[in-house]
């Protein structure tokens, strides 16, 4: 300790007892952090946290000073108060007192280069970019000093081992030269955190959208598709008819991805372009912004949907993949104000942002809605297994009905992010644009091979329905996009009649009816659903 620093501790032990502060041993601590000082003055709950950059071709290592003043120490013990630097495995690093300042550097020791390619993983990366996080706090590029204040309290000083790993070959407390026990008071005054971060960049240019391959079935292939399909109208289990009725090719469709990531963390530079296909097919259920949009639409799927029926479904559905632009950069920035924060921005634009189709069997909804689905179902499905027989020439009857309504949307959009003076990112723009369209379809097929009796069936509707989709504006820049609607609604009308030729030999259309006429039904699919009350929710961001 220097002459002008003893000094100063000898006027400070002996100062006025009665004055405002508090009767404790200690009067202050000082903490010099690459220049920034703070200090500590007899506050509660004092912690201060400080971060420096680590960019590795201007050196591992940031000075650190520290200096403790007492005031009287009551057990009159002239290291009172003590305080103890310590690395991240909570090892002993140094430590000062009014006897001894602490004037060192810390040193960041985890690698700067030669990342695995998990720590380098683009679509990790990319999912992490999109959702602005972790950049700055990621332990893997983090090395963590702490430091504790205490005194006596009217007690002798507690004789603390030092920490040290277990289960190592060697036990090496890594104690930067200092003993295997330490001091420590037994009343907590202070304490501060100390973050060194290595320096990271992150830029992206891709799109994520849908691609089509033109694929060859295997005659195996064909031939099970074939017996699904006799199996799923009642036929036997077989494959008969398979060269007929399948095709030799297919378009397989799946996720893609293309253009290029590039990720520097410290001394070390990683382009993805090539590998970033390979790796997306493999890792594309971690990208939770297309997660979350799959999430949204089963939600609505399965509110619409009834899950007993299989054959004649109250929804259909067919969801479009958002074509996906991203493009900008963040980094790791030393700020003369806030310490290491994040800069850049991001950007993330749709087309669609969100697409989908819904038809709605109609037939089954009124059968749902009057409750004679079973019946309805169950003779639709019987009605059908004739077809192809009485295509044939074979005796028999048989019925297909179709009333149906189709429901298409697609969403245009953007969203922006940049970062603030403190590093917190903020919207810088939303843009959307809704496009969509409502078809409705009747459609009657019967046949009958039984002479003499003729009838017939007509059906009809008219459809009202209106979806909405919106940024909740309260949830802020989360871009939380609600979807709600007015309600679907329908008219709904039938008629039939029923007739018998009394001469089989005589080709008479126009036989002696029963007719029932049509009256139309006004009946809800599914009640309005307003914007507060919508969980049809999911986060762009």
């Amino acid at each position: 300790m220097s002459s002008s620093e003893n000094k100063q501790s000898s006027v400070f032990a002996n100062i006025c007892q009665s004055c405002n502060i508090p009767t404790n041993c200690t009067l202050e601590a000082t903490i010099n952090f690459d220049g920034k000082t703070e200090i500590y003055r007899q506050e509660q709950h004092f912690f201060r946290r400080f971060t420096y950059l680590i960019e590795p071709k201007k050196g591992k290592t940031v000075p650190l000073k520290l200096m403790a003043t007492p005031k009287c120490c009551i057990s009159h013990n002239p290291n009172c108060p003590i305080g103890n630097v310590f690395n991240e495995n909570g090892s002993l690093y140094g430590d000062f007192s009014p006897q001894k300042v602490f004037d060192d550097v810390l040193v960041y020791t985890k690698r700067t280069s030669e990342f695995s390619f998990g720590e380098n993983n683009p679509i990790s990366m990319l999912d992490s970019f999109i959702y602005r996080k972790g950049f700055t706090d990621d332990p893997r590029y983090r090395q963590r000093y702490g430091m504790r204040l205490s005194e006596c309290g009217a007690a002798p000083f507690l004789t603390v081992p030092n920490a040290i790993k277990l289960l190592q070959v060697t036990l090496n407390p890594m104690t930067h030269g200092t003993a295997l026990l330490f001091k420590e008071g037994k009343k907590h005054l202070a304490s501060a955190q100390f973050d060194l971060i290595l320096y990271r960049e992150f830029k992206v240019s891709v799109e994520i959208g849908l691609e089509s391959a033109l694929e060859e079935k295997s005659n195996e292939a064909r031939k099970a598709e074939q017996t699904a399909n006799n199996v799923a109208r009642g036929y036997r289990p077989t494959h008969s008819g398979w060269t007929k009725h399948t095709k030799k090719y297919g378009i397989k469709t799946g996720l893609g991805i293309k253009g290029e990531i590039t990720s520097i963390i410290g001394d070390e530079t990683v382009a993805f372009n090539t590998e970033l296909k390979k790796e997306f097919l493999t890792n594309k259920n971690k990208l939770n912004l297309t997660n979350s949009i799959d999430t949204a639409f089963n939600k609505i799927n399965s509110v619409l949907s009834s899950g007993n029926r299989v054959q004649y479904p109250l929804v259909s559905t067919e969801f479009c993949y958002p074509v996906l632009k991203i493009e900008g950069g963040i980094k790791t920035h030393q700020s003369s104000n806030y310490g290491v924060i994040t800069q850049g921005n991001v950007s993330v634009g749709f087309a669609p942002l969100f697409g989908f189709q819904i038809t709605v069997d109609l037939l089954t909804a009124f059968a749902t809605y009057a409750h004679v689905d079973f019946v309805v179902n169950n003779a639709r499905e019987f009605l059908e297994k004739n077809e192809e027989a009485v295509k044939e020439g074979n005796e028999g009857a048989y019925a297909k009905m179709v009333l149906e309504l189709t429901f298409s949307c697609g969403l245009h959009g953007n969203f922006k992010f940049k970062t603030d003076d403190e590093g917190e990112f903020e919207s810088d723009g939303r843009d959307i644009e809704i496009q969509g369209e409502l078809i409705g379809n009747a459609h009657l097929e019967a046949g009958i091979n039984y002479w003499g009796i003729q009838g017939f069936f007509e059906a009809g509707a008219e459809i009202a329905a209106k979806l909405n989709i919106a940024f909740d504006i309260e949830k802020g820049d989360d871009l939380t996009v609600v979807i709600y609607h007015e309600g679907i609604k329908a008219k709904v009308y039938a008629k039939y009649g029923v007739g018998k030729d009394k001469d089989k030999n005589k080709n008479n259309k126009d036989l002696p009816t029963s007719i029932k006429p049509g009256v139309y039904q006004e009946w809800i699919i599914y009640e309005a659903l307003n914007k507060d009350e919508s969980d049809w929710r999911f986060t762009l961001g």
